[in-house]
């Protein structure tokens, strides 16, 4: 959903751009990256094209994950 939004306009580019940070973040767990696997087809091709080229491709900066996860909780502290 968050794609076709993005697509259509309702949705800044930096606001697309946490979100996919954070899908980088959970698709970097075996066990979510199995579950893609598997639940893949299902999805329209542009949206697996943006997954597979931005998300699994490639790592996000911390720094980016980290202002991803403060925008869903602000209170949220890295504490490694």
């Amino acid at each position: 959903m968050l794609w076709l939004q993005q697509q259509l306009g309702a949705l800044s580019e930096d606001q697309f751009d946490q979100h996919i940070d954070l899908l980088r973040w959970i698709l970097s767990v075996p066990e979510p990256r199995r579950m893609w696997a598997q639940l893949a087809p299902t999805f329209s091709p542009g949206f697996r094209a943006v997954i597979e080229s931005e998300v699994l491709a490639a790592d996000a900066p911390t720094s980016r994950m980290i202002k991803a996860l403060q925008s869903l909780d602000p209170e949220w502290v890295d504490r490694s």
